[in-house]
């Protein structure tokens, strides 16, 4: 006695494109994590360079308060020297060599802050923090002129984080189509494979089983179709919730449309006083501070003027060229700023 099993497997049809809903779906999503992934590494970006900035300031300033401790010492030697002559009072050495240590303790300070830098910078950027990471580059930069309405096109074109919300957007609204081709009718078509196997009760499955090569097994068939057809359950729910998934993700892009466009203003204002700023302070306070530490040392020279205000105005002018250095950082940063709200590098 023979007996038949049969096997089969469902083939769906994907009737009104439901294969091509669910690869729109898919690459929606998949071109809104690639967006994501691209605004992080702006963000990232941005912040390396605000480090590299505020690690390029503070060697600055070190830089600067070497030059200027160098000066002090030798002042120093050629005041001890006119002690030693008689021509100035012991006072005036004294208060040179309080001077040159009042140096000496702010370049430690600028020496831990630059190291302090330099370990951020590295952490930042992914170095181990005892890898060499030398700085090249400078705080001063030929400055912009940008235009308003250009850099909102180029932040509306190529800001990534825009970019995924509309992706979020398009990926709402193929999944609406997708749950709308879903509740319509399909058909599937199964195929089926008759096998025919002997009885085990049978005296002849108790023979030893001879093959043939001339036997040829079974084939796949299809026996019929199958349709599914969606009377009660039409996906309403949660095609209503999809609308809403797309109402929502329109909001977001208008959301974030609306904050780059302040970004943007907002850090084009910034850029454009900090520019002024160095200008400012580049004719007219950084070049007469140094003219007038000069002037006012040669005076001392020719005994006119005490000692305390040739120090009084070198401290002046310590503090000028320090806050210089905070208005170029001030700069560097308001252009960093700018390209990250721009979502790009500007010439």
């Amino acid at each position: 006695m023979t007996t038949a099993l049969t096997s089969g497997r469902k083939s769906p049809s994907n009737c009104f494109g439901r294969r091509a809903r669910r690869t729109e779906v898919a690459a929606q999503k998949l071109s809104s994590t690639r967006e994501a992934v691209s605004d992080n590494e702006r963000l990232l970006a941005a912040e390396v360079r605000m480090r590299f900035a505020d690690a390029l300031a503070t060697w600055r300033n070190l830089e600067f308060v070497d030059q200027l401790l160098q000066a002090n010492r030798e002042f120093l030697k050629l005041t001890e020297d006119r002690v030693r002559e008689g021509a100035i009072p012991v006072l005036d050495a004294d208060e040179v060599r309080v001077e040159v240590n009042r140096i000496e303790s702010l370049r430690i300070d600028y020496q831990a802050k630059a190291e302090i830098a330099m370990l951020a910078l590295k952490e930042a950027a992914g170095f181990q923090p005892e890898e060499e990471l030398r700085l090249k580059g400078s705080l001063e930069q030929a400055p912009l002129s940008p235009d308003k309405a250009q850099l909102l096109e180029l932040a509306v074109s190529h800001r990534p984080d825009l970019a995924a919300q509309r992706a979020n957007e398009s990926m709402a609204t193929a999944g609406l189509r997708q749950l709308q081709a879903e509740a319509k009718p399909d058909a599937s078509f199964p195929p089926v494979m008759n096998v025919p196997t002997a009885d085990s009760h049978s005296p002849r499955s108790m023979q030893p089983e001879t093959f043939s090569p001339s036997a040829k097994p079974s084939t796949m068939r299809p026996s019929g179709f199958r349709w599914t057809l969606p009377i009660f359950n039409r996906n309403q729910g949660s095609i209503v919730a999809a609308k809403a998934d797309i109402d929502s993700a329109r909001n977001q892009v208008a959301a974030v449309d609306l904050t780059l466009r302040h970004e943007v203003t907002q850090s084009l204002v910034r850029y454009q006083a900090s520019q002024e700023r160095v200008t400012l302070y580049r004719r007219g306070v950084r070049d007469q501070a140094a003219q007038n530490l000069d002037v006012v040392r040669q005076t001392y020279g020719y005994g006119r003027v005490p000692l305390l205000d040739a120090i009084a105005e070198q401290r002046r002018y310590i503090d000028i060229e320090t806050g210089y250095t905070d208005i170029l950082f001030d700069a560097y940063a308001s252009r960093i700023a700018l390209e990250k709200a721009v979502g790009t590098s500007l010439p």
